[in-house]
């Protein structure tokens, strides 16, 4: 049987002070900020394929908001997402967001949120 996770793309964590949390990136892991939408902060690491690799959004306290997982290819991601109905997890199919396609988000049974894509926007340079 195929594996149809690849690796994990990103990471989503709250925050009380979203500001500050990305300077803490910024300064003491060398992050840097790629976007900012929707009272959200998109940093990304040095060397990372993809637009990001951190969503820091607003939350009462520090917490892991969302895990995301690539999946190895488009059909891969169908399966996976069918891999998780059939356990008896239910999620939802949208068209995706900032830096990725469509994509399947479930909650699992230990109660992390996560996020199954395939199409991720990679990184480019400005010239």
């Amino acid at each position: 049987m195929e594996r149809p996770l690849s690796h994990l793309a990103h990471l989503e964590i709250t925050s009380p002070d979203v500001e500050a949390s990305a300077v803490f990136y910024e300064e003491k892991f060398g992050m840097r900020i790629v976007d900012r939408a929707e009272e959200k902060i998109y940093l990304r690491c040095w060397g990372d394929y993809y637009r990001y690799s951190l969503i820091v959004v607003p939350g009462e306290v520090a917490s892991l908001a969302r895990m995301a997982w690539r999946t190895n290819s488009a059909a891969a991601l169908e399966a996976a997402a069918a891999q998780v109905e059939a356990n008896g997890v239910q999620g939802t199919w949208s068209e995706g967001g900032l830096g990725y396609g469509r994509d399947y988000e479930f909650t699992g049974p230990y109660g992390h949120h996560m996020r199954l894509v395939y199409d991720v926007k990679r990184f480019a340079a400005d010239e």
